[in-house]
């Protein structure tokens, strides 16, 4: 396993070594984002995947003949993104909701922010400049995709877990990802615990309940045109949906 960082890092210790193994990139999220593909590689317009955990979506985009790059403000994450990546290393940098690193001035077709990204924010202050940042890095007709946990559904109750994610990591090893929320003042606890054969890792962060209405009413404030969905597939999204995704349209 990789040895823990010596620095400040997002809360994730253990779990560079086997998240793409945990998150690979889905056939519903793949055909979710075709059309995007399509057209960046077509017209040649950068992606930018913040928060890109060791790479797995900036690595398909790369393969898939897009011009990908990723940042993530822990370092093992964008370590191990390199060190996977053999002569694409410098598709990957530093950085996150704050600065996109060396990228910072780069002209975008396509900005996603997927999975607990938005949530590591301090407020929804932060999340208003994150967006409004993004607005102002993509092209005329340039697209935001954020997708999150379903908050909404995780309030309903005063402690949330999810079922067992199990794997079986490239190397063999029988992983198994737990994930729990509580409730500490007004941020959530989200509390880790990865199982690599014998080993555990566990892992804590607090994060911050990103309602839709709020993320809504955010996103409305620097984007023409929104679209809303449950899941990848494109189902509605109700307070019971496993996720919320926007589309923003400049």
């Amino acid at each position: 396993m990789t040895e823990p960082n010596k620095e400040p890092q997002s809360g994730y210790r253990g779990l560079a070594t086997y998240y793409a193994d945990l998150f690979p990139v889905s056939q519903p999220l793949a055909d979710f984002l075709l059309s995007f593909v399509e057209s960046c590689r077509e017209s040649g317009h950068p992606w930018l995947d913040v928060g890109c955990g060791t790479g797995a979506l900036v690595h398909w985009l790369l393969d898939q003949g897009v011009n990908a790059f990723g940042v993530d403000p822990d370092r093992d994450f964008i370590e191990e993104a390199k060190r996977q990546s053999n002569e694409r290393a410098g598709a990957f940098a530093i950085g996150g909701m704050e600065s996109f690193g060396p990228f910072e001035q780069g002209e975008f077709g396509v900005i996603t922010c997927l999975g607990n990204v938005l949530p590591h924010a301090e407020d929804l202050a932060d999340v208003d400049r994150f967006i409004e940042k993004v607005s102002r890095s993509l092209l005329p007709d340039g697209n935001l995709i954020i997708q999150t946990v379903n908050y909404n559904r995780v309030l309903k109750n005063e402690d949330f877990t999810f079922p067992v994610l199990e794997r079986t990591a490239a190397d063999g090893e029988t992983l198994g990802f737990h994930r729990k929320y509580s409730w500490r003042g007004d941020r959530l606890l989200f509390e880790t615990r990865l199982e690599v054969g014998h080993q555990n890792f566990k892992n804590q962060s607090l994060l911050l309940p990103l309602k839709v209405e709020a993320l809504d009413s955010l996103v409305r404030n620097h984007f023409a045109g929104t679209e809303k969905w449950g899941d990848f597939e494109k189902h509605l999204w109700t307070s019971d949906s496993p996720a919320t995704i926007f589309l923003c349209r400049k």
